[in-house]
């Protein structure tokens, strides 16, 4: 898409002016000038009068006239007229348009749906937009910008429109091309005949007023001192029609002159303009229009579309304050006509907007706001979360907890019901729903939440579907969250882990002996300083010597950890084995960096070609060097701790949840102190995703990666830029022990939660935010454990509503038999993905995920009519109330004649033409010549001196 940012530039016509123009301020040079004048046509008086003793008035007059009519073109010459090409630049209004697309806007308000029917708020915006017309009613006047904004310091640029109407120089150039196509069917007589009246015109139109008074003033002077000089004569006049003939000949003379330079001048105004145009004066804009060059028009249908779609919620946080700021600092160079805000006014992060309207104040820019939703303060009670583990065993109890929130309902009771459904039969059908247990709850006060825990016994091997509902109360307003669903996977085998170190660093240790006492988890464990032999012992259930030479014995571990580990150790039948096992048997990767062994990634070196697949799995770019630098080292020696910010990407990774609740944990990482250095790189790979950011405030190329994954083939690769996990411990061992147990598990999870022996289904987080897209992947495989090939696989996707649609995944064109595609997570509840593994259709792989909205939308989804009435005062625009449908209150009419057409026009003034000048110069001299010519042979005729 093209968007129109500088002016529009339009030619004006030729028009004439004097380079002497600074002599009007100077009276002196003026005075002189004219005394000069004076003289001259006294002398030339005298010398005639002596003349004409020896020849008719008439005659005399002609031989004066002659003269008058070379002091006329020297004047002309000094004056020095230039012929410039003038551009007008227009800078045509804009309306900017600001969307809500925070979640809070994916609302259906109850109490609305007599006037908006069941339409969500997003959807009545974008109604309005499109099918109520305010884009292209807006755009007959304006240059239309439609933004949107969330959880994102700034605004996204969702559209550009131009203008949609053809302003007065383009309807000029229309006819003009029109009455050309028409006068090149006329005879040649009548052609001739426009063109040479088409001359007249422009001569008549672009000729300079001071040249029109010069030439009236020279006739009138001449007819004046004719009449004077007969009159004065005395004489008998032997012919004094000859006498007259003389006379008037006298006075057109230098007439015809003064005529001869327009018209000669004129004669050659398209080589000028032509001149002009390859200036850089042409008609041309100075880019490309908004709609791609297209005549005006109106907006296509696939723009439309495209505008609606980029209007649906995602983002977890409304930045009302910081959007308008944004706007206004990229546009308030060009002439806004006003913003118009669609929101609900659930203002909950950045900066205050009425602090910004101050400056939109400031700027004369107003704010017009059309307020969303309902006003009304909103009941709810929702299921925030429910976690349940992910894999226990045979012989263990294991409890489910459901966490519940309410606004608008504090003390009031509730229950709250597990239910239990075993895993799809073999013959593809699900068993019914069976009630295990029923808890009663006071709800808490606005955004409180209470946890609800539920302690099952321990079951056989299997895996079990667990649904938590709450009892419907009639003041709820949203009932569509009143259920979660979680899986457990009974397993008999627990999951294996190796841990591989060059050394024994802290969290190398302290894992080890957390894996060690975790029965779930078989650990063993390589340390390059301490293999095994009499008298090493580790906590470990194996100590290795090397790290596994086939893809056989890789095979029987769940996740390979690897803190700094020295890669070129591996021989290339072990780094093939490995790279194998992540790629085709969803083997978990976790590599740590250090300062040790790390930086050899980074350098050119006998192992070269093991180095480079070995990176390939790395989710991150390192740096090529031919040797390693002091500075990769330097950054594990920070003498100050640095935060570790997590992206959104991290907040919602369920391995760096250190609390169930994700606000909790959010406030723990906050509340860590952080680590002391990482190891720095170029960036993430394409694809990959960053968990966390290394806080350092001296980043001059972005925040540092600090953690960051990636799906490389079937499996998964977590990186973490540097060994401090331990000082997690500081703030709570247990944040420790969750944090690598959860690591652990969702590296490996690819291998734990096959569904099937021949095929597995995967996806980034089982938790996500509504409005998010969900990447699903899947790994197919044939009877003989081969790839599976094919154009597309079909995964049945259940919504929470009920309805039932196909994801479509299409051939990763890097790894044979994994395939990829996603979906929108458009409404909250729970996502149940099903896949046929192939050849075998009573054997399903199946996926569950939960869309939820975050609780700062969910706290602030009621209209702020205070905010939002204020802001729009404070800058002298409107505040409308859009609830119930905004075609149904005029929101349309309100708004376009509120947007005054706030176009401005720029005059620039042109470069002198050369071609002007030269025939300028020219014509002159040619009339001086003529002039002069004709009065010396009419002098010699009339046999005087």
């Amino acid at each position: 898409m093209t968007f129109a940012t500088f002016a529009t530039v339009e030619s004006l016509p030729p028009a004439l002016e004097s380079a002497r123009g600074s002599l009007a301020d100077s009276p002196g040079a003026i005075a002189a000038l004219a005394l000069v004048g004076v003289a001259v046509l006294a002398f030339w008086w005298r010398l005639y009068r002596r003349d004409a003793g020896a020849i008719s008035p008439g005659y005399g007059w002609l031989l004066l006239a002659l003269r008058l009519g070379v002091l006329v073109a020297l004047a002309l010459y000094f004056a020095r007229f230039e012929q410039r090409v003038d551009r007008r630049e227009r800078f045509d209004s804009r309306a900017i348009v600001l969307v809500d697309t925070s979640l809070s806007m994916a609302r259906v308000d109850e109490d609305l749906r007599s006037s908006a029917g069941s339409l969500a708020r997003w959807q009545l915006v974008a109604s309005q937009l499109t099918e109520g017309n305010l884009v292209e009613r807006l755009g007959r006047v304006h240059q239309v910008y439609v933004y949107t904004f969330d959880e994102n310091d700034k605004p996204a640029l969702a559209g550009a429109f131009d203008k949609k109407h053809l302003d007065d120089a383009q309807r000029d150039v229309s006819a003009h091309t029109f009455q050309s196509m028409d006068s090149g069917e006329a005879s040649d007589a009548a052609s001739q005949y426009e063109r040479f009246a088409g001359t007249l015109r422009d001569i008549a139109h672009t000729t300079p007023e001071p040249l029109w008074w010069l030439l009236a003033a020279t006739i009138a002077a001449s007819w004046l001192m004719a009449a004077v000089w007969i009159a004065r004569s005395g004489r008998v006049r032997v012919m004094p029609a000859l006498d007259w003939f003389y006379a008037v000949l006298g006075t057109l003379v230098p007439a015809a002159g003064v005529f001869a330079l327009v018209v000669l001048a004129y004669s050659q105004r398209d080589a000028v303009e032509g001149e002009a145009a390859i200036s850089g004066g042409g008609d041309a804009a100075s880019e490309p229009s908004a709609n791609g060059g297209d005549s005006p028009r109106a907006i296509s249908m696939d723009r439309l579309a495209a505008l609606r779609e980029s209007l649906r919620p995602k983002g977890a946080a409304t930045r009302l304050g910081d959007a308008l700021a944004q706007v206004l600092a990229e546009q308030r160079s060009h002439p806004i006509s006003g913003i118009v805000v669609f929101t609900d006014g659930g203002q909950n992060a950045g900066e205050d907007p009425l602090a910004v309207a101050k400056d939109a104040k400031g700027a004369s820019i107003p704010i017009h706001v059309v307020g969303m939703g309902s006003d009304r303060r909103r009941s709810s009670v929702r299921i925030a979360d429910f976690a349940a583990p992910a894999r226990v065993f045979p012989d263990d109890q294991f409890d489910v907890t459901a966490t519940v929130q309410a606004t608008n309902l504090k003390d009031r009771p509730i229950a709250v019901s597990l239910y239990a459904k075993a895993a799809a039969s073999d013959a593809g059908q699900a068993s019914a729903e069976t009630h295990v247990a029923t808890e009663r709850v006071l709800l808490g006060g606005d955004g409180e939440t209470k946890p609800v825990k539920f302690v099952l016994p321990a079951l056989p091997v299997g895996t079990y579907h667990y649904v938590v509902r709450l009892e419907t109360l009639t003041d709820d307003d949203d009932p569509k969250d009143n259920e979660a669903q979680a899986s457990v996977e009974v397993v008999a085998q627990q999951m294996r882990v190796l841990l591989a170190a060059s050394g024994p660093s802290r969290d190398y240790q302290f894992a080890r002996n957390l894996f060690f006492r975790d029965k779930t988890i078989a650990v063993d464990v390589l340390l390059a300083t301490a293999p095994p032999g009499p008298g090493i012992s580790q906590d470990a259930d194996a100590i290795l010597g090397e790290f596994p030479r086939s893809r056989e014995d890789l095979d029987k571990y769940d996740a390979v950890i690897a803190f700094d580990f020295d890669w070129t150790q591996l021989d290339a039948a072990q780094v093939d084995a490995l790279v194998e096992w992540v790629d085709r048997r969803l083997g978990g990767l976790v590599v740590v960096a250090g300062p040790v062994h790390t930086i050899e990634l980074t350098t050119e070196s006998t192992s070269a070609e093991s180095l480079a697949k070995i990176r390939q799995l790395y989710p991150v770019v390192f740096a090529r060097r031919g040797v390693a630098l002091a500075s990769d080292t330097e950054k594990f020696r920070s003498t100050t701790p640095w935060r570790v910010e997590l992206t959104r990407d991290g907040l919602e990774a369920p391995f760096l949840r250190l609390e169930d609740d994700a606000s909790a944990s959010a406030a723990a990482w906050e509340t860590f102190e952080g680590v002391y250095g990482y190891f720095p790189v170029q960036g993430a790979k394409p694809g990959a995703r960053v968990y966390a950011h290394y806080g350092t405030p001296d980043a001059t190329k972005g925040p540092p990666v600090y953690m960051a994954g990636q799906f490389y083939g079937a499996g998964r690769v977590i990186y973490l830029g540097s060994g401090e996990t331990w000082r997690l411990r500081a703030l709570d061992e247990a944040y420790f022990e969750r944090f690598w147990t959860k690591l652990a598990r969702f590296a490996a999870e690819g291998r734990l939660l096959r569904g099937s022996r021949r095929g597995a289904l995967l996806v980034e987080n089982r938790r996500v935010t509504l409005g998010q897209r969900v990447e699903v992947r899947a790994m197919l495989q044939t009877a003989e454990r081969d790839p599976l090939v094919v154009d597309r696989v079909a995964v049945q996707l259940s919504q929470p509503a009920g309805a039932v649609a196909s994801v479509m995944l299409l051939p990763d064109a890097a790894t044979p038999g994994v395939y990829r595609g996603d979906f929108l997570a458009a409404e909250q509840g729970v996502y149940r993905l099903e896949l046929e593994a192939p050849g075998t259709p009573y054997e399903l792989v199946a996926e569950t995920i939960r869309a939820v909205e975050p609780d700062l939308e969910a706290e602030h989804a009621r209209r702020d009519d205070a905010l939002l009435s204020a802001l729009a005062g404070s800058t002298g625009g409107k505040y409308l109330v859009g609830a119930g449908g905004p075609m149904a209150f005029g929101v349309t009419s309100a708004i376009t004649g509120e947007l005054r057409d706030a176009t401005r026009y720029l005059r620039v003034r042109g470069a002198a033409s050369a071609t002007w000048d030269r025939l300028w110069a020219t014509t002159l001299l040619g009339v001086i010549c003529g002039l002069l010519f004709t009065e010396w042979t009419l002098r010699r005729l009339a046999k005087l001196a």
